[in-house]
């Protein structure tokens, strides 16, 4: 069976890559709240500062940059 909380699947890989501190995974969570983008949707446009960190759960994020 698959996991569909989109914070748990977060933690599985974050844990993957490194290890979390006992007690520290119920402080990070409260820093993040999930935004679903439809499609033909932005995530960001242009002149808009991004100061979050993003993490696509399910689908595909195509990410522009032009300079």
């Amino acid at each position: 069976m698959k996991e569909t909380d989109p914070f748990i699947i977060f933690f599985n890989r974050l844990k993957a890559m490194a290890p979390i501190p006992q007690g520290y995974e119920e402080s990070i969570r409260e820093l993040f709240h999930l935004r679903k983008i439809g499609k033909g949707e932005y995530y960001i446009r242009k002149g808009e500062n991004e100061e979050r960190l993003s993490f696509v759960v399910k689908g595909l994020f195509r990410y522009y940059y032009i300079d």
